[in-house]
């Protein structure tokens, strides 16, 4: 076999009965089809529940331009902020159309920038970005590089500001 996968085409992990095993997945993780936790399954984020078992929010999203069950009809999940107030959540890195990202309501993924090399081969700097998980924090997590230049030896010029990925979205 040798692929990882048995004979039904399912991926076994943590399946030697250990109470600790676990899948731990840094980054993205792009899933086609269902996903299964103890057999309740979804296709969709709209089928995921963010409030309380039997129901997701329905009521007025923040600002009550949208509710919670406009917010899942359009693929987001209602998400509590404060109190009694909610933000619909939304993957990707703009609002649908017709809703407004409230704040800097957002998730962000790393991003690597590395400078332009130059025809003498002089390397330009690199920088990675920090994140962030979804807050009212907006795109704080910048970092600086520089392209390369060579006159009588290399050295880093025009600085370049990266921005981290856009992941997901808080909408009203």
């Amino acid at each position: 076999m040798g692929d990882g996968k048995g004979l039904d085409g399912n991926v076994g992990i943590g399946t030697t009965g250990a109470l600790t095993d676990k899948l731990e997945v840094v980054g993205n993780t792009d899933i086609s089809g269902n996903l299964c936790l103890s057999g309740n399954c979804i296709n969709s984020w709209s089928q995921i529940n963010s409030s309380s078992p039997g129901g997701a929010y329905a009521g007025d999203l923040v600002n009550a331009e949208h509710t919670g069950a406009d917010c899942t009809s359009t693929a987001g999940i209602p998400i509590p902020f404060s109190g009694t107030d909610y933000v619909c959540k939304f993957t990707g890195s703009s609002c649908p159309s017709g809703w407004t990202q409230y704040l800097s309501w957002s998730t962000t993924y790393p991003k690597k920038c590395i400078g332009s090399t130059d025809n003498n081969n002089c390397p330009g700097s690199t920088c990675v970005t920090e994140v962030h998980t979804f807050s009212n924090n907006g795109n704080s997590e910048t970092c600086i590089y520089y392209d390369a230049q060579h006159e009588e030896e290399c050295y880093l010029w025009n600085s370049n500001t990266c921005t981290p990925t856009t992941e997901e979205i808080g909408c009203y």
